[in-house]
């Protein structure tokens, strides 16, 4: 995949959990490569925001979905891409992960799909992991209540859902 940047309108409902697009097709909605060289067309990208709106984003390929038959992790999957395009050469990252943000537990996930669900955002498993429909759900609800709609589960969608310390 490539580090890409987002310009600052960026539409996040463009962003689906199983269909990828042409680069061509997120070039048009602003999306340029973190380093300014041109993204090679390679098939099928999707956005990933490891970190949402505020983390480095990236344009993943197919290959990020082959990776992940060995191991479901995001983050695992992720860093050996990165890990990777070190080893040939390339650079560090250009984004940086957000400083303060710190990653929801389990009994938090769960809480917070329950919540979505209850809101008419169904998620088809409840069981504390942030995969795609996860996502999806998030994203929904988020552009309903009129916020970044990057689909990333963070203390403050924890306490905008009413869910308090658990």
């Amino acid at each position: 995949g490539y580090e890409v940047r987002l310009p600052k309108d960026f539409d996040f409902t463009a962003i689906t959990a199983h269909e990828g697009k042409p680069v061509a097709a997120w070039e048009k909605l602003g999306i340029a490569a973190a380093g300014g060289k041109p993204i090679p067309d390679r098939g099928p990208a999707w956005l990933f925001l490891p970190a949402g709106a505020q983390g480095p984003a990236f344009l993943i390929l197919q290959n990020f979905w082959a990776i992940k038959t060995y191991n479901i992790s995001d983050s695992y999957t992720l860093s050996v891409g990165l890990l990777a395009d070190r080893l040939r050469g390339g650079g560090p990252l250009a984004g940086a992960w957000p400083a303060k943000e710190f990653a929801l537990g389990r009994a938090e996930l769960e809480a917070m799909q329950k919540r979505l669900s209850e809101l008419g955002h169904p998620i088809e498993k409840v069981d504390g992991k942030v995969g795609p429909g996860t996502r999806a759900a998030l994203r929904a609800w988020q552009t309903a209540e009129g916020l970044t709609a990057d689909g990333y589960p963070t203390p403050d969608v924890l306490a905008r859902l009413g869910i308090k310390g658990l």
